[in-house]
């Protein structure tokens, strides 16, 4: 699964695409800015953004988009 960090609307958060047949399409993740760094959230499933959280924060955005790349 080949993920990548995608602007989101405020400067902090982001969202996560995944590229499928050369076109990038939004997936249910986030990582969004909280006072310890970076975390990973679900959009649809409590569950996963546990699953996420649990991974701890991070420095950057794109270490936390290799932690997912590496827990999917």
């Amino acid at each position: 699964m080949t993920l990548f960090l995608a602007s989101g609307i405020e400067d902090d958060h982001f969202w996560v695409v995944q590229e499928l047949d050369g076109a990038l399409v939004e997936t249910p993740w986030r990582i969004e800015r909280e006072a310890d760094g970076y975390r990973l959230s679900h959009a649809d499933d409590s569950r996963e953004t546990a699953r996420g959280y649990a991974l701890g924060a991070f420095v950057t955005p794109e270490s936390a988009v290799e932690a997912l790349r590496a827990m999917l």
